[in-house]
């Protein structure tokens, strides 16, 4: 992952996803796969799809996060490759291993994906955002 992709990921995820709460765990959780649904501090509805193995600790379950209304107080990257980690407010940690030879690990953005960023395979990370928005 080069370090510009890092920046302008993190800048993306930073913009969508803090100060958003966790809504619903659907389609099903397995150590390797789960769908968050995300309403964000706006309240536009956010997706995070996970597609490879992931950590919570210390360890609690996702349904906690939703009873609790915990909001993300920080969302980032790994240093080398594009783990996705986030960081709620009682500061249990999400970490969504972000490396995979063949497939996507994890996707992350709104749900019409007019914000998508993407952990591709071989370890680099793609962000799309609307045409009319230069910046993150």
């Amino acid at each position: 992952m080069k370090k510009e992709e890092k920046v302008e990921a993190e800048e993306a995820l930073c913009r969508l996803f803090k100060g958003g709460k966790v809504k619903h765990v659907g389609d099903g959780i397995r150590s390797d796969y789960f769908r968050l649904k995300i309403q964000a501090a706006d309240g536009q509805p956010l997706v995070i799809t996970a597609e490879n193995k992931w950590t919570v600790s210390p360890i609690r379950s996702f349904f906690s996060l939703i009873a609790k209304q915990e909001e993300i107080t920080d969302i980032f990257l790994g240093e080398q490759e594009p783990h996705l980690t986030l960081q709620f407010t009682s500061g249990v940690l999400l970490t969504i291993f972000g490396v995979d030879n063949l497939y996507e690990s994890w996707q992350a953005g709104t749900e019409s994906q007019d914000w998508l960023v993407v952990a591709c395979p071989g370890g680099d990370v793609a962000v799309w955002s609307p045409e009319n928005e230069e910046n993150v």
